[in-house]
């Protein structure tokens, strides 16, 4: 097996710099957070509550304001109360478990098999 002279590694080197994998993008936690508070079931409790509030309003204006039932606003803060708990849960359990899933990437050894002119070497990638 015969790999690229010395002086073509030089070369690349200084062109692209080492071969390296860089770390992926993160998020930021805070844009996790409101994301999570307006996706997918929590997005319906919003809507649900949103739509209680508004039935609230249609029948206070209504009923001018005398003796209006309380059930509408009642259930529309039991469904944000329902999106905001949720939301909270889904985050601290996602914060909870994101460094065991991180610490269980590192169980597989990384190695390469590099050809280097006329010798062959190993390289491990270590964690830090």
């Amino acid at each position: 097996m015969q790999g690229m002279s010395e002086a073509k590694a030089a070369e690349r080197l200084m062109s692209y710099g080492l071969n390296e994998l860089t770390p992926p993008v993160t998020t930021s936690e805070w844009v996790k957070f409101g994301r999570t508070l307006v996706g997918g079931f929590a997005l319906l409790l919003w809507a649900g509550a949103i739509l209680c509030f508004m039935a609230f309003v249609i029948q206070y204006i209504q009923m001018n304001g005398n003796d209006v039932p309380q059930d509408n606003v009642s259930a529309a803060a039991a469904a944000a109360a329902a999106a905001a708990v949720t939301t909270l849960l889904q985050c601290y359990a996602t914060s909870y478990l994101s460094p065991l899933i991180q610490e269980s990437c590192t169980i597989v050894k990384m190695t390469a098999r590099c050809a280097d002119k006329s010798k062959q070497t190993a390289y491990s990638h270590t964690s830090t």
